[in-house]
Formats: C-alpha cells, structure tokens, sequence
C-alpha cells in the first residue's frame, strides 16, 4: 500500500500594499473558514491600517501548501525597525488565520516569523484571546510560556445567548426588564424607530460621516476618534467591510434621521458591539440602551451563539452580559538562523 508523500508547506513574505491586495479574494476565503473575526482579521481592515499609517509597512506571511493559501500571519513592521505587530489598536481581536483547528499550521507561520526576522527585533502580538490560533501555536512552540498570565489582562463581557431571547430577559433584573420595556413604550409614543441598515438601501459611503458625527457629539475628547488617523482608517474601511456584511449597522431614527448608531462587527459565530454614539437631543430616551437591544435581537436572529461587547468593563455592558473572556499580549524576541 502507498503511503502518501507529505505536502511541503512554502512561505512567502508581503511587504508591499499592492502584493497584499493581490491575495485579498484568498485570504478571505480562509477567513470565512476560520474561528476569526471576520472584520478585525479581513483584508479589508489590514489594508485600511496599512494606507492611512505612514509610520507601518506590511509584514504579512503567507503559508501555501502547493497553491493554496493555508495560513496568514498579517502583521505590520513599524518604521523604528523594532517591533513587528498587528497593524492598528483598533481591533478588539487579532489572531493567525488558519483553517478551523489547522494549529500546527498556525504554529509554523509564527516559528518562521519568530526566525526569520527581516526588519524587526521583537513580534508584538496584542488583542489575543485564550481561545485563539495565537495562544495555542505559542503553547506549541514554547510550553513554558505564561499565557495564563500574560493573556489576563483586559476582560471581554459578553453574552452566551440563550435559546431564546425572552429566556435571556428572564436572566436580567426586574429593573432592567421594567426599564428596557418603559424606554421601548417611550420611544414607540414619539415615533422613534430602531432600523438595520441594508447594503442595498444605504449608501455605504455615508456611514463614516454618520458614525464620527454622533459617535464624537456623545464622546467628545473622550474618544480615540479625535486622531485624524483613526478617523481616515473607518473612512477607509467602513463602505468594504458594511457592502460585505462583515459589519452591521444599527440606527436610531427620528423623521428618518438618523441619530443614533450602532456598529457590529461579525464574528465565526458572535456579533460583536465595537462602538457606536448617538445626538444629545435623543439622550433621553436612552438610545444606547434601545440599539443594544436590537443588535442582540439581530444576533438571534442570525442563529449567533454570541452577543459580544468586546474589551472594557463598563458598567453598562456588565448589565447586559453574561460572563467574562480575557485578552492579553504575547511577546516574543526573534532568533536569527
């Protein structure tokens, strides 16, 4: 009987914007079969990070096991020459992306990174989960390593849906049944609707100006916003990943006005609530508090396991969760062969 010959795994580094939108269709086909989040791990967000940062160049590297792509390590090497990363802070979740369970390919693609330095000193790998590619390919690679340490470091509330959405109302308080019910009836009475955008029915380039308009009328100097950077990368990126529905977008809308937002990111199988912000003439009818029933309402609908508030303990999204995750970062210094 034969015994079949093992297929070799090829890498290849991208260090040019244009060789790494080349990959795009590949590399979201991979996604698409991943434990990833389907916007922060996308082409689309890699490629918004990279156009609006002059201080990064792509470092993405790429496994192929004859011609396909099997896994992408999508990192970015700073100006500096130190440190290669995960190219924006504003991604809740990063991770390698392989294949569902395809971990030694996961743990090849960081041992190549991790030897192969072209540019950098240190991988600077921020935003993982226990649970992720990552962590587990750095369990493999170095056992002695303390993950459970170094991934203890920001905590993640997010619900475990329930059957059903009246079973998860019955886990919350009599005061936050009775209020969420008295805010709906309120807003019913003046004519306030709760609408998902549609790509079809939106035109996806006003999203941006839409979001940075009353995400920063609510947040003010508070907010990450405020730098120009940030504000050029969801211009960039919001019209691809909205027409690909890899983000959803709920509103809050008086006269068909839209003045309340509320932006989902999709996860394997989470929708996951990254930001949002709302005009100070509808604060009293406690907008944050209708869209985020509506997003939870549109995770079951979409047969989701997860409602997802991602990092930060706020209290308002304590009141609305059902159990913890952690995220941390993972430090590793290069070796040279």
């Amino acid at each position: 009987m034969k015994t079949a010959t093992p297929v070799t795994i090829y890498y290849q580094v991208l260090t040019e914007v244009s060789e790494v939108a080349a990959i795009s269709s590949e590399w979201t086909a991979l996604l698409m079969h991943s434990t990833c989040n389907r916007a922060f791990s996308s082409p689309e967000w890699f490629l918004a990070a990279c156009k609006v940062t002059p201080s990064i160049s792509p470092y993405v590297i790429v496994a192929r096991r004859d011609t396909s792509i099997v896994g992408i390590l999508p990192l970015a090497v700073k100006s500096n020459g130190e440190d290669a990363l995960f190219p924006t802070p504003l991604s809740d979740y990063n991770d390698i992306i392989v294949s569902y369970n395809d971990i030694f390919v996961a743990a090849e693609l960081l041992d190549y990174a991790i030897s192969n330095p072209r540019g950098y000193h240190k991988i600077v790998l921020e935003g993982i989960r226990k649970e992720s590619n990552c962590a587990r390919a750095v369990k493999l690679l170095a056992p002695d390593y303390n993950l459970e340490q170094a991934l203890h470091k920001e905590s993640c509330p997010y619900l475990l849906l329930p059957t059903t959405y009246d079973e998860y109302l019955t886990t919350r308080s009599a005061n936050f049944r009775g209020s969420l019910k008295r805010k709906q009836k309120r807003a019913r009475e003046n004519n306030i609707i709760i609408s998902q955008l549609e790509p079809n029915h939106f035109p996806a380039h006003q999203i941006a100006e839409n979001f940075l308009f009353l995400h920063l009328s609510r947040m003010g100097s508070r907010s990450c916003f405020n730098v120009l950077d940030h504000q050029a990368f969801v211009k960039e990126v919001f019209p691809a990943l909205f027409m690909a529905k890899k983000m959803h977008v709920l509103t809050l809308l008086v006269k068909e006005k839209i003045l309340g937002i509320h932006l989902c990111m999709m996860g394997d199988n989470s929708l996951c609530f990254w930001n949002g912000g709302f005009a100070q003439e509808v604060e009293c009818y406690a907008p944050g508090k209708l869209l985020m029933d509506a997003a939870i309402k549109s995770a079951y609908a979409m047969g989701l396991e997860e409602y997802d508030l991602l990092h930060g303990t706020e209290s308002y999204k304590i009141k609305w969760a059902n159990t913890l995750r952690y995220i941390g970062k993972i430090e590793l210094t290069c070796t040279y062969t």
